[in-house]
């Protein structure tokens, strides 16, 4: 399970970082969570989101697409919709209401996380060991 994700995380690096000196201190460091055991608690960690990701119950399985959901609910409303609305209201009435916005500091990181994880599952079709479900 470790070989995978190094090999992933060396090919990112290579992409990554064009200057070999700054490539291999990101290695370096890489391996140190690798001797260090850090590398192994993220592989458990993607074992359980495996198993959860498997379970039959939408509570346990369907809080992921949930909050991917919502992430592209609330990104759609506050670069699409939000736009769209104001610029009619902005045509149709004199004194528009302001229409509220959405804080995407926070929404960002989580909806980042979520593309990550997405990103790893495209990299495993692409090698061929991913599994349907």
């Amino acid at each position: 399970m470790i070989k995978p994700i190094v090999s992933m995380l060396d090919m990112v690096l290579d992409r990554l970082i064009p200057d070999k000196n700054q490539r291999a201190k990101a290695a370096e460091a890489l391996k140190t969570m690798q001797t260090n055991g850090e590398l192994q608690l993220l592989a458990g960690q993607l074992e359980v989101n495996k198993v959860e990701a498997a379970h039959k119950s939408l509570l346990v399985a369907g809080w992921r697409p949930m909050v991917g959901w919502i992430c592209a609910a609330s990104l759609g409303y506050n670069y699409v919709i939000k736009q769209i609305v104001g610029t009619v209201l902005a045509i149709t009435m004199e004194a528009p209401p302001e229409l509220p916005s959405m804080d995407t500091g926070e929404l960002m990181p989580l909806l980042l996380g979520l593309l990550g994880l997405a990103g790893y599952r495209t990299y495993e079709k692409r090698q061929g060991v991913s599994r349907e479900i």
